[in-house]
């Protein structure tokens, strides 16, 4: 009798237009092979509390021993720990980017390979792309803040307004 696969958990946030969701997100496989499955169409979160985003919602945070969401929604799925991002394989090749959202402005390590050009990073045929050493900040006051820096976040390229490269700082 074969067992079942194990995957990895991961302590995780996942962000709708209009909620923060905190929980344990659990690819089935490699995390970005996962999040870019043509054929999924949603992504179960164990554990977890959803939060409303705006202050003017009627809704109080709700814990559900599991929560639906919908990839077409989903904003960003950020890992929260070290721990769990160092378990992630992703390609090295990396440059410093601002992307901007309906809500956010996510500053970080974006992975690319590095022939793209500034104007041609994004593609459009793979939902998500990871950034590393991720800084998030509101554009708008929200009801409950992200964690404000995240060692890896992927985000839904559908849900990008607008992009540039940056400097980073020397350290």
């Amino acid at each position: 009798m074969q067992s079942a696969p194990q995957f990895e958990s991961f302590h995780a946030e996942l962000h709708t237009g209009n909620y923060l969701l905190k929980g344990s997100f659990m690819p089935r496989g490699d995390l970005l092979i996962y999040l870019n499955d043509h054929n999924r169409a949603n992504y179960p979160i164990n554990d977890v509390t959803l939060y409303p985003l705006l202050s003017d919602y009627k809704v109080r945070p709700i814990h559900q021993e599991a929560i639906v969401t919908l990839k077409e929604q989903l904003v960003y799925a950020a890992i929260t720990n070290n721990e769990d991002a160092a378990k992630i394989q992703i390609m090295q090749s990396k440059r410093p980017v601002i992307f901007y959202t309906q809500l956010f402005a996510i500053r970080g390590q974006f992975h690319v390979h590095e022939e793209k050009r500034e104007d041609d990073m994004i593609d459009m045929d793979k939902p998500f792309v990871i950034i590393t050493d991720a800084s998030v900040y509101p554009l708008r006051p929200v009801a409950h803040e992200p964690q404000r820096h995240v060692p890896l976040l992927a985000l839904n390229v559908h849900h990008i307004l607008a992009y540039h490269t940056h400097q980073s700082k020397k350290e």
